[in-house]
């Protein structure tokens, strides 16, 4: 049996099943930068200064965009 779209969408809104997912991903990716970070810095011979480099611009990116996706998910609140 096919869902109507009006109510598929007023159940995808009534649950924030999109936000959820969006924020699910972004803090999964956060995870996953700081993983292979601290895999990355153990297993470096490169100077201090050049391993902070390389983890900020990898992690940086995804922690902004879980900034967002939290951002994203506060607004979505309905009551």
């Amino acid at each position: 049996m096919l869902v109507d779209g009006g109510v598929m969408e007023l159940w995808l809104n009534r649950y924030r099943i999109r936000s959820t997912l969006i924020l699910s991903i972004a803090i999964w990716m956060v995870y996953s930068a700081a993983q292979w970070g601290m895999w990355f810095a153990v297993g470096n011979t490169r100077s201090g200064l050049e391993i902070a480099a390389i983890l900020t611009a990898v992690q940086a990116p995804a922690t902004f965009l879980a900034g967002w996706a939290f951002k994203i998910f506060q607004e979505n609140k309905t009551t």
